[in-house]
């Protein structure tokens, strides 16, 4: 059981991980695919258009943004933002909880303590594999 409790984390990371970096390279939106397993720093090297498609699938996709699209929602604090579960960048919310994860499990014995929300990082590549494949096929 422990096995699968820390396998779950790391595949689910490191698929979201080796789908940003095929959207990258798809479109070549970076010359050269960064070597990393942050998934913040993937995500922030997409264009701000294809961030922004990724969020709006998200806020749609994600029960923890339900009033994101609301235009009362846009011009919360912040912190008002996140007791309300209106966050206006739920993708970015949740890779960043995440962002080392696929190194953070791979070695869970140096640490105490761990948490990992499976049902977030679904949705996140659901999201993210959705907009692969829309773009693959758009461009051949």
């Amino acid at each position: 059981l422990s096995g699968t409790i820390q396998t779950v984390p790391i595949l689910k990371s490191l698929a979201i991980e080796i789908v940003l970096k095929a959207l990258l390279n798809l479109k070549q939106e970076i010359n050269c695919v960064p070597f990393t397993h942050d998934l913040v720093d993937l995500f922030d090297k997409l264009k701000s258009s294809t961030q922004e498609k990724l969020e709006a699938r998200m806020r749609k996709l994600s029960p923890k943004s339900i009033w994101a699209d609301q235009l009362r929602s846009k011009n919360l604090h912040p912190d008002l933002q996140d007791m309300f579960a209106a966050r206006m960048d739920p993708l970015r919310n949740v890779l960043e909880t995440h962002r080392n994860a696929h190194k953070h499990w791979r070695y869970l014995y140096e640490t105490k303590g761990c948490l990992f929300e499976t049902g977030e990082l679904d949705i996140v590549l659901t999201v993210i594999f959705d907009a692969y494949s829309e773009r693959r096929n758009t461009s051949t």
